[in-house]
């Protein structure tokens, strides 16, 4: 592939994931005034986000299934052609069904879009996958935090939410814009390029080697998220920080995996991405039990950062070897391990408020240390299970397809 079209082609595929990163952190700013609006219960404002969870496993399922029977590049196009009318509606619903209706597919499309993106760019940067993803979430984390602040600037300015709806909706058409003009109509892909004639194995999801690739995601994701979400309340109510500060934790939180996102892009492409998760969710273990211990305000915020940062390596570490192990198959794969991910994002949550409920929240929240160690366990226990590397097939011509990023 040419390297200017190549260029082209991930520029939309990270402009794709800040997309999607954007929409999806709105809803929860926009939460409090879509509850008076509408008059909703916290339960019923609550259902919102397990609409949109339910969604994005769905979608992320179902276009992992049909990577294998039409192109990445149609895929794309019909993911966002469809999230951009379902984010435009969500901007003049009046009614809670419609709304819950609108917030699902969008949720279909964005898990769509997020599994596009991740199997797309694994394909064409297959020599560091695992870089490429790294930085391909740096771009979704920057959505993830520019959003809130843009989404806030705009109520406190307007006491309005639709139009952030309309605004993320004119992201949507310029990125349907960008997939139609930039990306390649037949990816001529590394991955097929450098092995033509390899038949596509079936993969045994029920196997020990997938099994575990698909449970380690999910703890990953529950770490992440179930900080991610309760990091505000827990601030407040254990540690004692200020409202300000336990309202801003969660900025700090994806700041610092962030950063953490643009040092391991560059660090992945020398290091052995096996041996980085493993040290990775060592030092998770270590930051979430100072979070826990309630040391004080200081070394928590401390705790959160590091926390941010040590989880930014694994799951675009984790997706990568999985899609190094059965490279035709990248499509599926991402949309299984999506799946997983946003499973633990789903239930990670949700486990850590019933705890919370049955003890108390300082107690519960040593369930994320708890969880980052079984993830360390699990992924150092279940490298007997990787297959061994393949013979290099790098060549002059298969060099060629691949860029600085």
């Amino acid at each position: 592939m040419n390297p200017a079209v190549l260029r082209r082609a991930a520029a939309t595929l990270h402009a794709g994931a800040f997309l999607w990163a954007f929409a999806s952190t709105l809803l929860g700013t926009a939460l409090p005034l879509i509850n008076d609006e509408l008059d909703l219960s916290y339960a019923a404002g609550g259902s919102i986000f397990t609409i949109s969870s339910a969604g994005f496993l769905t979608g992320s399922l179902l276009i992992g299934a049909l990577t294998s029977r039409l192109s990445g590049r149609l895929l794309l196009i019909i993911s966002t052609a469809v999230l951009l009318p379902c984010l435009l509606a969500t901007a003049w619903v009046e009614t809670y069904p419609a709304l819950l209706a609108t917030v699902g597919l969008a949720g279909v499309a964005g898990g769509g879009l997020t599994t596009l993106v991740n199997a797309t760019i694994s394909d064409l940067y297959t020599k560091r996958r695992a870089s490429a993803l790294s930085l391909l979430n740096v771009s979704f984390g920057a959505g993830a935090l520019i959003a809130p602040l843009i989404a806030g600037a705009a109520i406190g300015w307007t006491g309005e939410w639709r139009m952030l709806y309309q605004f993320v909706s004119l992201l949507t058409l310029i990125l349907l814009v960008l997939t139609v003009w930039w990306m390649p109509r037949v990816p001529a892909t590394v991955a097929a390029a450098s092995t033509p004639s390899a038949p596509s194995q079936k993969i045994s999801w029920w196997s020990p080697r997938w099994s575990i690739i698909f449970v380690t995601v999910f703890l990953a994701a529950a770490v992440e998220w179930g900080f991610a979400y309760w990091s505000a309340t827990y601030f407040r109510d254990v540690v004692g920080s200020s409202t300000a500060l336990a309202a801003n934790m969660a900025s700090l939180f994806w700041a610092g995996m962030l950063v953490g996102r643009l040092v391991f892009g560059g660090v992945l492409r020398r290091a052995d991405p096996h041996r980085m998760v493993s040290v990775c969710t060592a030092i998770a273990v270590a930051a979430g039990a100072l979070l826990a211990a309630n040391a004080g305000v200081v070394l928590s915020v401390i705790g959160a950062l590091v926390l941010g940062g040590s989880l930014a390596a694994v799951i675009p570490s984790l997706l990568a070897l999985a899609i190094d192990a059965q490279p035709q198959s990248s499509g599926s794969i991402s949309g299984v391990l999506m799946f997983a991910s946003g499973g633990g994002s789903f239930m990670a949550p949700a486990i850590i408020g019933a705890a919370a409920d049955r003890s108390s929240l300082s107690a519960a929240i040593w369930l994320i240390p708890a969880t980052a160690a079984a993830l360390c366990v699990l992924h150092i226990a279940g490298r007997r299970f990787a297959k061994p590397d393949r013979p290099s097939t790098d060549t002059g011509r298969e060099r060629q397809h691949v860029v600085a990023d």
